[in-house]
């Protein structure tokens, strides 16, 4: 391998770990990522920096907490001067590409990369901010849970194809070295609606279930009861959790697990063809997961253990530390200054996230959901076993996700643990301000809707279309 060796990072959306052979799922079966893992670094307690797809994504090019560079929701825009991966490596001599999605809000639509190949899925302006208050409306994400199945055409299914269809194109162009190229699919996030084919991929296995406590409303935290109540979750809450909803959604999932991993073996195969294997690293993760039922939850927003783990292998094509599994804590935002150690890149301006190569040292991460369904700044710490959840202004929760990985038993008011929960809120109130963050927001909503109507008026689209492409991103 050269010293500038090519990156291949490949990000999934919406994919939980814990439903991968190669984090222990004993049904859904993900040959390629095993054989990435297996040869690579397996970090079994990564997490996201917030479970929600654009601040986290932010997160991952920056290597930055989604506070500290603004971007709260799915409506923030994304700044323009924030240093990314991608400017980084475009400076250090690298063919920065993109293929599919990365939710960047605002008029900035590459943030460093050279060029991208298709557009994005989701909106790039703010058309999606429905109101100027904090509190958030109800959407109908619960009763798009319901429909899990097959279908004739999937919208997430068609904008992978394309995504994939582009990168593998790039990859048999045999790029001039070194390239940075990231392939950011849409599956496997909701609606669970996908072709006969991914449907029928888990027809035959006895699905497994989540294993649910008789009274569920004990468990949950203020930020669960509004998070529940965005989802619109309570009025259909024993309809999705049905043993045959919850089976119908999960098989559905698992397919698309699987067509991911497929994807991610063809990919591989096309730097095999062309002799590019030998000196490219590939990276995979995903930017949240999806709580599938668990804690009787759906979709992302929660720092449970479904929602807020993610996959993180790292891949040398020499097999350095090949077959190693590290259960310290790490980030997504680590991602960034990882990937800048791999490509000798050693002057970098000040990140959140620290390289996780030969980096063993002792540290908590964190994590932050402040809207989209919340009403206050919420926060998650984790050391690796220990790990709070902070409703600023309201309550805390304290699980010991070792001993108990359900998180069904909270220890936050056992006196056995005060050491443990002042060491993690100390930490926490000495990284971030909480009343600034919430003082930040309602300031930021206000102009975000103002600017809206303003946008719709003048007819502003930010939606990146590839040079040459005639279609939009509301074709697909």
């Amino acid at each position: 391998m050269s010293e500038q060796p090519s990156i291949l990072l490949i990000v999934a959306d919406q994919l939980t770990p814990f439903t991968t052979s190669t984090y222990g799922h004993e049904i859904v079966q993900t040959p390629n990522l095993d054989h990435l893992a297996n040869d690579g670094i397996r970090y079994d307690a990564a997490y996201t920096s917030c479970p929600l797809c654009a601040p986290a994504r932010a997160s991952l090019v920056t290597g930055k907490y989604a506070s500290n560079i603004r971007v709260y929701d799915n409506k923030s825009s994304f700044s323009c001067e924030e240093p990314t991966v991608a400017h980084y490596l475009s400076l250090a001599g690298y063919d920065t590409v993109l293929a599919g999605k990365m939710h960047f809000i605002g008029a900035d639509q590459l943030h460093g990369f050279h060029r991208r190949l298709t557009g994005d899925i989701f909106p790039a302006d703010f058309s999606w901010q429905h109101t100027n208050q904090r509190e958030s409306p109800q959407d109908n994400h619960a009763t798009a849970y319901l429909k899990a199945g097959a279908t004739s055409w999937a919208k997430n299914q068609a904008y992978d194809d394309t995504v994939h269809a582009q990168s593998l194109s790039y990859l048999h162009s045999s790029p001039e070295p070194p390239f940075f190229l990231t392939v950011s699919y849409q599956q496997p996030h909701q609606p669970f609606m996908v072709p006969e084919r991914v449907w029928n991929t888990y027809a035959d296995e006895d699905i497994d279930l989540p294993d649910l406590p008789d009274d569920l409303d004990s468990l949950y935290s203020t930020m669960e009861n509004w998070i529940n109540r965005f989802h619109g979750i309570l009025p259909v809450r024993d309809q999705l959790l049905q043993s045959e909803t919850l089976r119908q959604m999960r098989r559905a999932y698992y397919g698309m697990v699987t067509e991911i991993d497929r994807r991610v073996g063809e990919l591989i195969q096309a730097l095999e063809e062309t002799g590019q294997r030998d000196n490219t690293v590939i990276i995979f993760t995903s930017d949240h997961g999806d709580m599938l039922g668990e804690r009787g939850l759906i979709q992302k927003r929660y720092f449970y253990e479904y929602s807020a783990r993610i996959p993180l292998i790292v891949n040398f094509p020499d097999k350095r530390e090949h077959g190693s599994t590290l259960s310290q804590p790490a980030s997504i935002v680590d991602i960034a200054p990882t990937i800048l150690t791999i490509a000798g890149i050693d002057d970098q301006l000040p990140m959140d996230g620290v390289n996780l190569l030969g980096n063993s040292q002792d540290r908590v991460i964190f994590a932050e959901q402040h809207v989209e369904g919340v009403n206050a700044p919420c926060f998650m710490v984790c050391d690796g076993r220990y790990k709070l959840i902070e409703v600023y202004g309201h309550d805390s929760r304290l699980y010991d996700v070792i001993n108990d990985p359900k998180e069904h038993h909270d220890l936050h008011e056992n006196p056995e643990y005060t050491t443990v929960l002042s060491r993690l809120r100390d930490a926490l109130y000495s990284n971030f301000d909480p009343q600034a963050i919430e003082d930040d927001i309602v300031a930021s909503l206000i102009k975000r809707h103002l600017l809206k109507h303003a946008m719709k008026a003048n007819n502003t689209k930010w939606d990146y279309i590839p040079h040459g492409h005639k279609v939009t991103r509301s074709t697909l």
